[in-house]
């Protein structure tokens, strides 16, 4: 399951690589522009862009439905890059159109320097949400969740303890809340139970373990 997380990781790490990639071509049709004032365009290049975009924004939707369903990142992160590419498509189509129809050709090398930078940025939210699922790291926000989830259960006077770490995309718990020391050991395995399914029902959960511990 580890090896999904790191088909994520390799992903981001592509999607910075090519953000920085045009970073550096616009900054070299930049200067190309500067100095000879004009830029070889054509409306060509925008429908395919305009066609591109779409086609792309429809796998993007395909694959993060896909993902939603099955709890899968490697989904996720393949419907995030094609996202970034549909837009990256879209918007040069705009950029070129203007650019024809203007002839303010730094509109196009300018354009150019926003998208490489936005796909650094979707590049490094992915690097960040994998990397902390190599390193087994917890969501300290869906630990919160889980914390607030509990605390509103009948039985359960408070959370004591929630850990937790990641394997492939699935979440290891170990878990212990206070309860009341009158609470029958038929009562306590209900509750157990009760708590088990509905952390299951929120959370993609490969094993919990729910400690009980009487006030």
């Amino acid at each position: 399951m580890q090896y999904e997380a790191l088909a994520v990781f390799l992903s981001g790490l592509l999607m910075v690589l090519i953000g920085g990639y045009c970073l550096w071509t616009a900054g070299l049709q930049t200067w190309h522009v500067l100095h000879a004032q004009s830029e070889a365009l054509s409306l060509v290049v925008s429908l395919t862009a305009g066609l591109s975009g779409g086609l792309l924004l429809l796998v993007a939707f395909i694959n993060w439905r896909q993902g939603q369903h099955a709890h899968d990142s490697v989904l996720l992160a393949a419907a995030q890059d094609h996202f970034s590419d549909a837009v990256t498509s879209l918007v040069t189509m705009v950029a070129t159109t203007l650019t024809i129809l203007t002839h303010w050709y730094l509109l196009d090398t300018l354009t150019a320097f926003g998208l490489g930078g936005y796909i650094i940025w979707n590049g490094c939210q992915i690097l960040s949400q994998s990397a902390a699922k190599l390193s087994n790291g917890f969501d300290p926000k869906i630990r919160q969740q889980i914390v607030v989830c509990l605390d509103l259960v009948v039985g359960v006077d408070r959370v004591i303890y929630v850990n937790g770490r990641y394997v492939g995309d699935n979440l290891v718990l170990d878990v212990a809340v206070e309860v009341a020391p009158t609470l029958t050991i038929s009562q306590a395995d209900q509750l157990r139970q009760q708590l088990q399914q509905l952390l299951t029902e929120k959370w993609s959960l490969l094993y919990c373990c729910i400690e009980l511990r009487a006030a």
